[in-house]
């Protein structure tokens, strides 16, 4: 039994990356709107985002539960960190 992607046997080779973690992401913004103190209005100021968009992306549910990546960068942009910090959450291995 092999432990191979089954449509590996297509594409030599093919080992396409892992999906990324997006409850992280999540986490890490959660942590620094704590940290700072921030509401969740807030964020909606700051970002341009609408209340629902935000409560969702930072819930996981809705439409954007995952979210776009003009969205985490409105998000990255209210809490007035990097991009590349925020989206390097994801590279960390727990």
């Amino acid at each position: 039994m092999s432990n191979a992607h089954p449509d590996s046997a297509l594409l030599p080779g093919f080992n396409p990356p892992p999906s990324p973690d997006i409850s992280k992401l999540r986490a890490r913004v959660k942590d620094i709107k704590a940290e700072r103190d921030y509401s969740i209005q807030d964020l909606v100021m700051a970002s341009g985002l609408s209340r629902t968009a935000v409560m969702d992306l930072l819930n996981g549910r809705g439409r954007i539960a995952v979210g776009r990546i003009d969205t985490w960068w409105a998000l990255a942009w209210a809490l007035d960190i990097p991009f590349g910090e925020l989206m390097g959450t994801l590279d960390k291995v727990d």
